[in-house]
């Protein structure tokens, strides 16, 4: 198609597509299926996500049979293709998506966890349709589902809810519908990604995982490669030991690790294999939007005090050198007043 020609994502949102290419129907249009992955088949390379698939297959015949929380190390070896056990375990798997693909237009058949076609869209504009796949309703219902095995981790809204990925309504639809001759509608609006989430094609949803590092491993991860994406820490702790007690302020660590969601349990896997994460009940471990992400964490002990020996910690992503006076006793002053959740 020389300089008409476009590049095809086999990587969108939480769908895969296990294709080289489209497959061609008799009316000449390409299709592209997409199938939602659980998470531990997930990774940032689709040679090994081939190989990840294969192996599950030896031990786990279809989808349903593979547990949800299951995050297996990654092969040695990659694979370009699906063997047959891998193929008849790609095709159990939800259908994600249908991309069809006919001059002028590409075809967008977005699936339903529950299945299920809830919205369709076309266009001419690859990138312009991708950016509304990644973010339109019901990515965060997919989101949902794929990360319900550590939903725990999910900071919560002032409603106290658990989401893995927030969401704003939709804007309100025209008082008269606006469709064109061809039954297509046009000015239509879904709910879509928060404006504190980050979403990027083609994974879609980012988030920020933070862990608690361990205090014997602190020096040794300062030696790590970091970037934009993975980073350490430097950040403060406040420990309250008793009520009416005063605070005492010591320096502590956090891993702050921005990956796509589909990444994040991966990553949590890695916190624990490599037996960096800090193994208090306390200690920071929460998966936050990209753009809400340094709250600080308070956590009040509802236990027995004296057994557990502190009745308030608090983490405040600020290095402990970079707060003054004023601001220690600013941060003493919220923490002593913050509303307690009622005790067990």
């Amino acid at each position: 198609m020389g300089d008409d020609s476009i590049s095809i994502n086999l990587m969108t949102g939480f769908g895969w597509c296990a294709q080289h290419g489209p497959n061609q129907e008799p009316d000449g249009t390409g299709t592209f299926t997409y199938r939602y992955l659980p998470p531990g088949l997930w990774y940032h390379d689709p040679h090994t996500i081939y190989a990840l698939i294969n192996s599950a297959a030896k031990f786990f015949p279809t989808y349903r049979d593979f547990p949800k929380d299951l995050i297996p190390n990654v092969p040695e070896k990659v694979e370009t293709e699906l063997t047959k056990e891998g193929r008849r375990f790609y095709e159990s798997c939800p259908m994600y998506a249908l991309l069809e693909a006919k001059e002028p237009w590409l075809t967008w058949h977005q699936h339903h966890p529950k299945g299920g076609v809830p919205w369709t869209v076309r266009t001419n504009d690859y990138q312009a349709m991708m950016m509304q796949v990644i973010q339109d309703w019901p990515i965060d219902t997919w989101a949902e589902m794929f990360f319900e095995p550590w939903k725990e981790m999910l900071v919560t809204n002032n409603r106290g809810a658990r989401h893995a990925l927030y969401m704003q309504p939709a804007l309100a639809e025209p008082a008269v519908p606006v469709i064109d001759n061809e039954g297509w509608s046009k000015d239509y609006d879904n709910a879509r990604a928060d404006i504190h989430e980050r979403t990027d094609f083609p994974w879609g949803p980012y988030k920020v995982l933070l862990v608690s590092c361990d205090e014997d491993r602190v020096e040794g991860c300062k030696a790590m490669k970091f970037s934009d994406e993975f980073k350490l820490l430097p950040c403060s702790l406040a420990v309250r030991s008793r009520a009416g007690a005063p605070f005492v302020w010591r320096e502590h660590h956090v891993f702050r690790i921005e990956y796509p969601l589909q990444l994040v349990p991966r990553m949590i896997k890695w916190t624990k294999d490599e037996e960096v994460a800090h193994p208090g009940v306390w200690s920071v471990k929460t998966v936050s939007p990209c753009y809400m992400w340094d709250v600080p964490e308070v956590r009040f002990q509802l236990g027995d005090v004296e057994e557990a020996g502190w009745d308030i910690i608090a983490v405040y992503y600020q290095p402990l050198a970079e707060l003054d006076e004023l601001a220690l006793a600013r941060y003493e002053h919220e923490l002593a007043h913050l509303p307690r959740p009622p005790r067990p």
